[in-house]
């Protein structure tokens, strides 16, 4: 099982005590998840909330793993590689127009695609699908970018620390 999380920490909005809570993703029986919950230790306050697909992770979800672990790159095994399978396999796993899905596999032929870990393993397992050999690893120069602050619709004052 592919997975990553991260500690989010701020202040509560309803009693101003450390609010606490885990952001991640998953793949579950072939689905990218992602989830977060957690809650306050002084007050009532807390949530969980879990969905599914890449097009749905909260971006500050994402940028909190990025934080945490660093980003990953996802590249064609070999450069030789057909066009109609990697096309068929990116507008399917990631419903894309095929102008859209064009330009994605060529940057797929290029520099790679760079998400997290699992956005990026969930579709090397798309691609590997339709026969296309690809190699996920870390993507050199994308560090780590230290502490992120989460939209303000998130939840005002949480800052992102790697857990």
């Amino acid at each position: 099982m592919i997975t990553q999380g991260a500690r989010i920490t701020g202040l509560c909005p309803e009693c101003r005590a450390t609010l606490v809570y885990e952001v991640g993703q998953w793949i579950e029986r072939g689905v990218l998840w992602w989830g977060s919950e957690g809650g306050c230790g002084r007050c009532a306050h807390g949530w969980c909330e879990r969905n599914q697909g890449p097009v749905v992770t909260p971006e500050w979800v994402r940028q909190a793993l990025l934080t945490a672990h660093g980003a990953a790159r996802l590249s064609l095994a070999d450069a030789r590689t057909g066009l109609v399978p990697v096309l068929r396999a990116l507008r399917a796993a990631e419903d894309l127009t095929i102008a859209a899905a064009r330009a994605r596999a060529a940057e797929l032929a290029g520099t790679g695609l760079v998400g997290t870990l699992v956005e990026m393993e969930s579709l090397a397992r798309a691609l590997r699908d339709r026969g296309v050999a690809v190699a996920v690893g870390p993507a050199a120069g994308t560090p780590r970018r230290g502490r992120l602050r989460p939209p303000d619709a998130v939840q005002r004052g949480r800052n992102v620390e790697g857990g």
